[in-house]
């Protein structure tokens, strides 16, 4: 196994990562590689398996000849609510998969290309539209993303290795709720579903400071 980072490094540089994630906390997936998750995500320094493809791109120059690694992380969440009059409303529950698939190639001594597959938002909440109190504003809501992301990777030397990629990111989400039209025994559900799609761009940094001493930069 690697060498693992100073904790200062790894709480400070990592942080910078999660950034992203903060502004969405409420439907992220962090759980995108199993090699991270047994950090605590704190990846971005190390970075040396095929899932740096999402923790820091640059990484990826560590990593000889072709490397591919996927899988599946179930999530099986429990979700309660509070009402205000002191009822507790509870949330069928219901298994979630979220895939993904990382694949790596070194086209040569200093060029590196990843290519990374996932599903980094989503989850659903299933409320009872007939006795919650929360039917009003939601019964049932999903939202599901698919990001196709591709990098390429330079190494500058052999301390310091920098990296630039694109994302498509597909999304489909449905929102449902119980509407009242105006009076006792009024209600219907309502049902809003959609989808779209967009693009972005990412960029990393990853220096080998130490032998045992890495540092990273992804956004």
């Amino acid at each position: 196994m690697k060498k693992f980072l100073l904790a200062l490094t790894l709480s400070a540089l990592s942080s910078l990562l999660f950034v992203s994630f903060a502004s969405a906390a409420g439907f992220a997936l962090p759980e995108q590689g199993t090699a991270a998750m047994g950090m605590a995500s704190a990846f971005v320094g190390q970075a040396d398996d095929a899932s740096a493809v999402w923790y820091n791109p640059a990484g990826i120059t560590q990593l000889d000849g072709t490397r591919i690694s996927g899988g599946v992380i179930p999530i099986y969440p429990a979700l309660t609510h509070e009402n205000t009059s002191g009822t507790t409303d509870v949330s069928d529950r219901m298994i979630h998969l979220p895939i993904h698939l990382y694949a790596t190639h070194k086209m040569s001594d200093k060029l590196s290309f990843g290519l990374g597959v996932n599903n980094p938002f989503g989850l659903a909440t299933d409320w009872d539209p007939n006795n919650s109190a929360t039917k009003y504003v939601a019964t049932f809501s999903k939202v599901v993303t698919t990001e196709v992301n591709p990098n390429v990777a330079y190494k500058i030397s052999d301390n310091l290795s920098v990296a630039a990629g694109v994302a498509y990111v597909h999304l489909r989400a449905t929102l449902e709720k119980i509407a009242n039209l105006g009076g006792p025994g009024l209600d219907s559900n309502f049902r809003l579903s959609g989808d779209g799609d967009g693009w972005g761009a990412n960029a990393a940094i990853h220096y080998k400071a130490t032998d045992k001493l890495n540092m990273g930069f992804s956004y």
